[in-house]
């Protein structure tokens, strides 16, 4: 069973292709949408504590190296915060999020987590992009932005989709999402002579992670 946490709102409306296309795929019986729409974050982080060992959670929204997000469009309180990043103790968590990575890092010799996937900046917005200082002098068009933000949506969905096809272990993910990403950023300068859309590319895969709790 795959644990879909997506604070959905106008912001992260572009990840629900991921969803969607891993539900279309492998089917209602294997995807559980734990949503923000229908759930307190209180009762999120009850459903997400009772959560089964080894249980598979896709967190889908806004991260800080901190904490994680709940919806933005309602406010910007956090769902999760460090201290409180036992609520994924013996569970493997794939962090779709914005400094993920830091957090798992910042948490892992508190926490139990079995395994996770983590990520540093994802700029998907023009906003982000400015706050990047590498990005202050480089002109990223809307153009750019959108192309990387489907090119997310791609990579991600078709490595949650042969984990499960092709049952491998956790960590198949990270190498997998890597090799596309990989691929991704050399059409760019290869077949596009996109550079810039090659760097958001890159960005993304400077600081993504795989954390493994060694029993």
């Amino acid at each position: 069973m795959l644990f879909f946490i997506y604070p959905k709102d106008k912001t992260t409306a572009f990840l629900e292709p991921i969803y969607l296309d891993v539900l279309k795929t492998l089917g209602q019986e294997s995807i559980t949408l734990i949503s923000f729409d229908e759930n307190s974050y209180e009762d999120i982080f009850n459903i997400v504590k009772d959560l089964p060992d080894n249980a598979f959670i896709m967190f889908l929204g806004h991260g800080r190296n901190d904490k994680l997000y709940g919806v933005f469009d309602d406010s910007h309180d956090p769902f999760v915060e460090s201290n409180k990043m036992w609520v994924f103790d013996r569970k493997n968590l794939f962090a779709l999020a914005c400094k993920s990575t830091h957090l798992l890092t910042r948490c892992f010799h508190r926490t139990s987590i079995s395994q996770s996937i983590g990520f540093g900046n994802l700029p998907t917005s023009v906003e982000e992009v400015e706050d990047i200082k590498k990005f202050q002098h480089v002109k990223i068009s809307d153009e750019d932005i959108d192309k990387f933000k489907d090119i997310i949506v791609e990579t991600v969905s078709l490595s949650i989709i042969k984990f499960y096809k092709e049952q491998l272990c956790f960590s198949g993910i990270y190498k997998h999402l890597r090799l596309l990403l990989n691929k991704k950023m050399n059409d760019a300068v290869l077949v596009d002579k996109n550079r810039n859309l090659a760097e958001l590319i890159f960005q993304m895969l400077a600081d993504m992670s795989y954390l493994r709790t060694i029993n």
